[in-house]
């Protein structure tokens, strides 16, 4: 039975191939664009989850106050305060200090000639306990504990060694907040680009001691992270930290607080944060305007399936006269909506390999790298498929195989309005989703333009800061 359902669902849309394409390329539209977006927002609901004591970790940050009200709130810290709280502490397990002096790039003397590399760090020990890394060479246990180590990522070793194992080398910097000779200690896989932590070098803390640096409640150049037991008292934590705010930072007019890891990336809005954050707002804007264009795709394959009512009546009528059943009208229909669907999702899934390099280039982000073509994305894009056999193709199904014989052959069927009124309140519903999503971008576009060609009533030509 299957394989002469399966002859005339291939023989009728063959028959009608320009109608059958046309409807699989707006559901293959939806579909792509749909699976792009999910994948930039799992990008960004993902991001810093990659360690496994991530529900545990937290930052520390100050906060400046006047008069009780909070002028600012700055990402950085002071050096003493890690050391602090695990000392003083027992929920607190672990902590890192990330210190860079806000000189994020570093020179390194080469042979040849110097090479700059971006996103240079001095870390604690503690760094690779809590954000474990991928080791390609070296011993993560003892790579950060000596002062004038330095671990480098597999393309900075690439980039500084290219033809020499790069374990061991001295690495010479003459200038600057990281002056000295370092040596090589250990190769990481390059961080993922789902973490506000990416680097290219790290080096030790004990660099720094080592030059003379004293822990102090005075400057604040570092990133304080921390680890608590599972359980804490966050309460405790907390009070702990005002306490260090009255006894060294209350005359500074500065308050401590703390924020979890994985909060930092959607929605912290400090300053000098490590790099920009995201506003949940855009991405639950972004989550309804994937789900309108999937929904306005959808639409389009009911209305245009509903639409060829007439003539899939007659066909139909004619079936029903000489046997058929309705069940079996049913899963005729269900499998042509099923191969259309089928074929759709294939064209998606080659518009989302195809998009995927120029949608990363706008957004910023290596959607291939995390959380990239993984379980999840296969399970996302069956489940858009099942979801458009069964909403986009179990109506029309059900609608098709009710065509009453009698009336159809007797041609009153024609002037039915059976399953029109809830046809044009699809297309009501289509066209307005679509008019209202072509409204928000050309606001967009014309609040960008006026902010690119505002006139600032003074001209910044040939001025240098």
């Amino acid at each position: 039975m299957f394989r002469n359902l399966l002859q005339i669902a291939l023989r009728r849309l063959w028959q009608q191939k320009l109608f059958s394409l046309i409807n699989a390329l707006g559901l293959s539209l939806g579909m792509a664009a749909f699976l792009l977006i999910t994948q930039y927002l799992r990008h960004e609901w993902s991001y810093d989850g990659q360690s496994p004591h991530a529900a545990q970790i937290w930052r520390a940050y100050n906060e400046t106050l006047a008069d009780g009200q909070v002028l600012t709130q700055d990402a950085n810290t002071h050096s003493a305060l890690g050391p602090a709280l695990k000392q003083d502490l027992p929920e607190v397990v672990d902590y890192t200090r990330l210190y860079n002096r806000n000189e994020n790039s570093v020179t390194f003397v080469m042979p040849e000639r110097p090479i700059k590399l971006e996103g240079a760090w001095m870390v604690d020990a503690g760094f690779l306990r809590m954000f474990p890394q991928q080791f390609l060479q070296g011993d993560p246990k003892t790579c950060l504990e000596e002062p004038y180590q330095i671990i480098l990522t597999q393309s900075a070793a690439s980039l500084l060694f290219p033809a020499q194992k790069a374990m061991g080398k001295i690495l010479q910097i003459s200038g600057g907040t990281f002056a000295g000779n370092y040596t090589v200690s250990g190769i990481v896989a390059d961080p993922p680009s789902n973490t506000h932590l990416k680097f290219n070098v790290l080096f030790s803390f004990e660099s720094r001691y080592a030059a003379g640096f004293e822990d102090n409640w005075g400057g604040y150049w570092e990133y304080n992270y921390f680890q608590l037991s599972p359980g804490a008292n966050l309460a405790k934590v907390k009070a702990q930290l005002d306490k260090y705010s009255n006894t060294h930072l209350k005359s500074a007019g500065i308050r401590l607080n703390m924020q979890p890891l994985k909060a930092i990336h959607r929605g912290s809005n400090l300053t000098y944060e490590i790099e920009p954050n995201v506003d949940p707002r855009t991405l639950r804007m972004l989550a309804l305007i994937a789900l309108f264009i999937l929904g306005i795709a959808f639409v389009n394959y009911i209305n245009l399936s509903t639409a060829r009512a007439i003539e899939r009546a007659k066909e139909v009528g004619m079936r029903k006269v000489i046997g058929a059943k309705r069940i079996q009208l049913i899963a005729q229909f269900l499998l042509e909506g099923f191969i259309v669907n089928a074929s759709a999702m294939v064209f998606a899934l080659m518009m989302v390999q195809g998009l995927s390099p120029a949608f990363a280039q706008l957004t910023g982000r290596d959607l291939l790298q995390a959380p990239g073509y993984d379980a999840i994305f296969w399970m996302s894009s069956a489940g858009v498929l099942l979801l458009g056999l069964v909403l986009a193709g179990l109506y029309p199904a059900f609608i098709l195989s009710a065509y009453p014989p009698a009336e159809v052959l007797k041609g009153r069927w024609a002037g039915s309005s059976k399953g029109g009124n809830l046809r044009k309140a699809l297309v009501v519903v289509q066209f307005a989703c679509s008019i209202a999503m072509i409204i928000s971008v050309l606001v967009v576009q014309k609040q960008l333009s006026f902010m690119r060609n505002f006139d600032l009533g003074v001209s910044l030509e040939q001025i240098v800061s």
